[in-house]
């Protein structure tokens, strides 16, 4: 669960995407309507948008987050300097 509250971003920002993805090939393929499909299509679809969340969580996120925090450090973190 932690895992997914660090992916949170990831998951809002994209998910409206994924699931519109996987629901047009889904439901290309899917033979009649009901209570089944439409299970498998939650089932597959929360599976697809956390897995797109969480490597553009590992892919995206995260090395950008790790570059703006040294950015960070080097440009504000330095020693003051001795006033004289």
């Amino acid at each position: 669960l932690v895992r997914i509250g660090d992916w949170s971003y990831s998951l809002y920002l994209g998910h409206l995407l994924v699931l519109s993805a996987v629901a047009r090939v889904f439901f290309q393929y899917a033979d009649t309507p009901g209570p089944w499909d439409n299970t498998a299509f939650l089932i597959l679809g929360i599976a697809a948008a956390l897995i797109v969340s969480g490597l553009t969580y590992e892919w995206f996120e995260k090395p950008l987050l790790t570059a703006a925090r040294k950015l960070r450090t080097a440009w504000f973190d330095k020693p003051a300097s001795p006033v004289k």
